[in-house]
């Protein structure tokens, strides 16, 4: 009885269990993130920066998860108007949130 049980249990579990597909490209359009490249520019005292249409901007906050050069992500942010940089690669910005493009 206690078998029957189980496999009834084990059987409505794995009928009921849903696969969630990860977001596509409008999920991340339609909610503010723009497509980004993390880009080394090579120049000393320069950290990675995000390359996004034809603009470089500089991030204040790139976690080390993200510290690799040529990938593509996506990336929600905001500019930091009272802020200067050492490297003058581009506006610098403050990371709202981030995900490596699929």
């Amino acid at each position: 009885m206690k078998l029957c049980l189980l496999g009834i249990l084990l059987i409505s579990v794995f009928a009921c269990s849903k696969k969630i597909a990860a977001p596509d490209d409008n999920f991340y359009l339609s909610n503010g993130f723009q497509n980004a490249v993390i880009y080394n520019p090579g120049i000393a005292g320069c950290n990675l920066v995000l390359k996004i249409d034809s603009l470089t901007y500089e991030p204040l906050n790139l976690s080390n998860e993200f510290n690799i050069p040529d990938r593509q992500i996506w990336v929600k942010f905001h500019t930091e108007k009272n802020r200067m940089s050492s490297c003058m690669m581009g506006g610098m910005i403050t990371i709202d949130d981030i995900y490596w493009k699929k």
